[in-house]
């Protein structure tokens, strides 16, 4: 998000009784997402390793207009 520079949209839903999905939108097409390691001293980086390690389950869609980027939690 701290690049995102376009603006971005946050929602939040149930997708079961008790599990919510958190997903960010933002309108930079084509940015492929992917976890990667950030060495020792990095400023960045680590935002989707931590999701990858809280959440139940994460993922993205990327289109020529925009990217989302949403995670799963128990709740």
């Amino acid at each position: 998000m701290r690049h995102a520079g376009t603006g971005l949209r946050l929602s939040l839903g149930r997708t079961a009784p008790d599990r919510v999905r958190i997903s960010v939108t933002d309108w930079a097409p084509g940015v492929a997402v992917r976890l990667r390691e950030s060495g020792r001293d990095a400023e960045g980086g680590r935002g989707l390793f931590l999701v990858d390690h809280l959440s139940d389950g994460w993922g993205s869609v990327v289109d020529d207009a925009r990217k989302t980027v949403w995670f799963e939690l128990q709740a």
